[in-house]
């Protein structure tokens, strides 16, 4: 595991993540313009001047899934970084769940992460019938949007559910991302959305 993605993990398991992250965000953003302006001019030539957080959790997921199951603390760092994982997302915060520049879906990572985050949060309830606790899951509504390049599709979803997806002028969204959002009145069963952007 790198010292990149233990940082990383680190950060995550923060009380003030979110600040962390979007301070983060926005370091990496400044650092990618740097790099793109010196491309420009010809100063320095990079064969990868994008930095953002999406390729931080794009290595920390490659990590949890491929990190050497013998080497020292990884176990550890799976149950922390799951942990982690579901705490952020639980907060309402956007996850990538389709690589959009690999086209790449981690899709046993993003669902045993997510499995674990609806086990965590399954309600235990007495059955009528037998007076005895039950575990009862409920599975989030799933909502989505599709639409033309640039229609304002991440920033209807802004509004309607209260999601973080970035949103700017000419900024494209790439791949699929999600939020989770909660509801304050149950719609049959369900006191959650999993809203995806596309």
């Amino acid at each position: 595991i790198s010292k990149i993605v233990i940082c990383f993990n680190e950060i995550l398991r923060r009380p003030n993540s979110i600040l962390i992250l979007w301070r983060l965000s926005e370091s990496l953003s400044t650092l990618t313009e740097k790099v793109s302006k010196n491309n420009s001019k010809g100063i320095k030539k990079s064969t990868n001047d994008r930095y953002n957080l999406e390729i931080l959790w794009r290595e920390a997921l490659l990590s949890y899934k491929y990190g050497r199951k013998d080497s020292i603390g990884h176990e550890e760092f799976e149950k922390d970084f799951a942990k982690n994982f579901c705490n952020y997302v639980e907060k309402g915060e956007t996850f990538e769940l389709i690589d959009g520049d690999n086209l790449r879906y981690f899709n046993q990572d993003i669902n045993s992460l997510l499995s674990q985050l609806y086990t965590k949060q399954s309600q235990e309830i007495r059955s009528y019938e037998t007076g005895n606790k039950i575990r009862m899951k409920q599975a989030p509504i799933v909502v989505s949007i599709i639409g033309p390049q640039s229609s304002g599709k991440s920033t209807l979803l802004n509004y309607c559910f209260g999601c973080k997806f970035l949103t700017s002028a000419g900024r494209c969204t790439r791949g699929i991302y999600a939020s989770l959002a909660k509801l304050s009145i149950p719609i049959n069963g369900s006191d959650q959305f999993l809203i995806l952007d596309t």
